[in-house]
């Protein structure tokens, strides 16, 4: 079976624009909700350091140096 050449060409050229686009998308989507994240996390850690839904939401979704501590039981806030 013999496969067009020029068809080949347009199906490679379309997948490396895909490519493209995904990557770019991806890189996107993580700046975009990296900037969020923090500003949230900024608001959470407002509340006072013995409310657990505070640490709670800390150690699964903060960014922070005291989130690493809390997930790592290192942190006053959490005793």
């Amino acid at each position: 079976m013999s496969v067009d050449k020029k068809l080949l060409d347009d199906i490679n050229s379309e997948n490396r624009v895909n490519e493209v686009i995904a990557r770019d998308e991806e890189k996107r989507n993580t700046t975009e909700k990296a900037i969020p994240l923090a500003e949230t996390e900024d608001l959470i850690r407002q509340l006072p350091k013995d409310h657990n839904g505070r640490n709670n939401w800390l150690s699964q979704f903060g960014i922070s140096d005291e989130a690493e501590e809390i997930r790592h039981g290192r942190n006053e806030s959490t005793s």
